[in-house]
């Protein structure tokens, strides 16, 4: 017998489910809608295929019981077709039906769910689902580099063993159709109880191109095709349909329209802690980096400025400057890593509360204090990061600190860039309507030109990186470039903009003087000057004075509670030869062994021991009383 086929056209909510039969014997239907269609494919012997429409599901069972010679039944038989038909079509349909078999499992129709996980993977982000993908007032963007997909079918018991290709291709935008099909690459195939997850890779960049000019959005049309295959070689493959909502990125000439936020986002890059906030609609919004597993006692919009690095060639295959798409890092702290999944990196509250029994090889994996390795590096000093998990021979071990993205390899890191990179690319994440692309970024007082030149070619690189791929070097309709990065205010100064005429007001006096001491993690910065109404009755703010010390700070003052912690139990750790960093700012007092003082690996651990379990819980009861 040759192949035959049966096309069950079901309606569910997202469309029409296609479940096609390839058949040499019976087969097993679903449950389906007793008015779904169902499609007859007829191969005679001359390789022409005919078509036969069966109007409802239900009527299979009517064809089926029907005798040739029963001549009124084969009169009726034409009222289940759509199309017209011949004694001798009708003879073959029921030959088609009779082939196919009635039998009808209890199953219920295998069901498509799917959504984007991108953020998710990054940053532990909530996904991005499936009516949100297909709702044209949010969407994602196209050219936003690879967009990671899970695709779930549920109600597919005992499939393992019967499962064979399983493909998603797009083939049409709005209407039309595309100039090439455009497919996504599987990464992984799982079963979970009765449902099959498919991973899938999406590179949003292919669609940029599909648009027409000045359009805004379309909706992109594809199928997702599962194929089962029996043991009596019957085949079923299930075609479910697939709509995206992408939104053109390639629209910075055309003013005030497209997705493009004029707003600055103001970053205070921060020596312990990072915050960022952004206008939306009016109103102010922080942003946090640490979206799970929050202690409460934490400030989750005080985002710990820091980093550990898990497998360094993993983060180095994406971050390298060659790779000119959006870099993908997968997230996770250490819980995960020891479920086995192979995270990159970590960064915020989780590499905090590890720091504090964290093991060598660990410790030197973390980065903290990121803000101030261009000032550590100016001094001549050589900063270096250890892989925590180095997995092959020819991996690199131990990467050395640069404060220039150019001169990145698979031996040198910019932190601060990547970093910024981060920052970046939460602040631009698809499940917000628009794309930032200014930033006024605040400095310490005491950073030199020449410090605030490296610090700020590292943060625009990084913000840069983390936009669409067509708007990175984009122009606005005067030529001018539509990302920009502005350093302006050093952090007293613009605190001071923050709380005049907010917090500081000129209700009772006509003027008011204020003083900012600003105590950061790294440096102590304050500025002072005056509050005052002008003759136009509009207010005014002078500064009087700026000024700062780079070598006071909350993690220098640390640092030096360590430090007497550590003079006064000398002896102790004289007698078990215990070293210690060398502070810069410290001197050798008498009783101290200056070979214990040094600046290796141990040494630098066992500061940051004492840091996390003594001296920080104590300056941190202080400053709260």
């Amino acid at each position: 017998m040759n192949n035959e086929r049966l096309i069950v056209k079901h309606k569910s909510e997202s469309g029409i489910v296609n479940f096609i039969y390839d058949y040499q014997n019976e087969v097993s239907f679903f449950r389906f809608n007793s008015n779904d269609e169902v499609e007859l494919k007829d191969f005679n012997d001359n390789d022409n295929e005919k078509t036969y429409t069966i109007k409802r599901y239900e009527d299979i069972k009517n064809i089926n019981g029907i005798a040739f010679d029963n001549e009124e039944k084969m009169k009726d038989l034409e009222n289940y077709i759509k199309e017209k038909v011949t004694e001798e079509d009708k003879k073959r349909i029921v030959e088609l039906i009779r082939s196919a078999g009635i039998e009808e499992i209890e199953d219920e129709v295998p069901e498509l769910n799917f959504y984007d996980y991108t953020e998710n993977y990054l940053f532990g982000y909530p996904i991005i689902s499936k009516n949100f993908l297909e709702d044209k007032n949010q969407g994602i963007w196209a050219g936003f580099g690879t967009r990671k997909l899970k695709f779930e079918v549920n109600n597919l018991e005992d499939i393992k063993n019967k499962l064979g290709n399983v493909s998603l291709r797009f083939y049409k935008i709005d209407n039309d159709s595309l100039s090439k099909e455009i497919e996504t690459e599987i990464l992984n195939k799982s079963y979970e109880e009765d449902k099959l997850i498919v991973d899938m890779e999406l590179d949003s960049d292919l669609f940029i191109n599909e648009f027409l000019e000045k359009q805004q959005y379309a909706k992109f049309t594809g199928s997702l095709e599962v194929e089962l295959i029996e043991e009596n070689r019957n085949k079923l493959t299930i075609c479910y349909p697939v709509q995206i909502i992408f939104h053109n990125t390639n629209l910075g000439k055309e003013k005030n329209k497209g997705i493009i936020k004029t707003d600055k986002v103001s970053i205070d890059f921060g020596t312990s802690s990072t915050c960022v906030a952004v206008s939306n609609q009016g109103k102010i919004e922080f942003i946090t980096l640490s979206m799970e597993d929050i202690d409460t006692e934490y400030n989750k919009f005080e985002n710990p400025t820091n980093i550990m690095i898990y497998r360094w060639k993993d983060i180095y295959e994406e971050w390298k400057n060659e790779n000119k798409k959006l870099p993908l890092f997968l997230r996770g702290n250490k819980n995960d890593d020891y479920e086995g999944k192979k995270i990159s990196y970590d960064s915020g509250y989780t590499v905090k509360e590890l720091i504090k029994d964290a093991t060598k090889r660990e410790m030197n994996s973390i980065l903290t204090q990121i803000k101030l390795i261009p000032y550590e590096l100016e001094k001549d000093t050589t900063l270096t990061l250890t892989s925590s998990k180095v997995e092959t021979n020819d991996e690199k071990e131990v990467v050395k600190l640069v404060n220039d993205y150019e001169r990145q390899n698979d031996e040198m890191f910019d932190p601060v860039a990547f970093y910024s990179y981060l920052l970046g690319r939460i602040i631009n994440n698809p499940s917000n309507p628009k794309i930032y692309t200014k930033f006024s970024v605040t400095y310490p007082v005491k950073f030199n030109n020449k410090l605030r030149g490296k610090l700020k070619k590292s943060i625009e690189y990084g913000l840069k990186r983390a936009l669409p791929i067509s708007l990175q070097e984009s122009e606005d309709e005067k030529g001018r470039s539509i990302f920009n990065v502005s350093m302006e205010f050093p952090e007293p100064v613009a605190y001071v903009g923050a709380i005049c005429g907010n917090y500081l007001k000129l209700e009772d006096n006509p003027v008011e003087y204020f003083a900012i001491y600003d105590f950061g993690g790294g440096t102590l910065d304050f500025s002072f000057g005056i509050f005052r109404e002008n003759e136009d009755e509009e207010s005014v703010i002078e500064i009087l004075g700026v000024d700062g010390n780079e070598e006071i700070g909350g993690e220098r003052l640390i640092n030096r509670i360590s430090y007497w912690v550590y003079q006064e139990n000398i002896e102790i750790l004289k007698e078990n030869r215990i070293p210690f960093e060398k502070l810069r700012q410290e001197k050798i007092s008498d009783e101290m062994d200056e070979n214990l003082l040094n600046n290796s690996d141990i040494a630098k651990l066992n500061l940051k021991k004492i840091n996390e379990a003594i001296s920080r819980p104590f300056l941190k009861e202080k400053m709260m009383k």
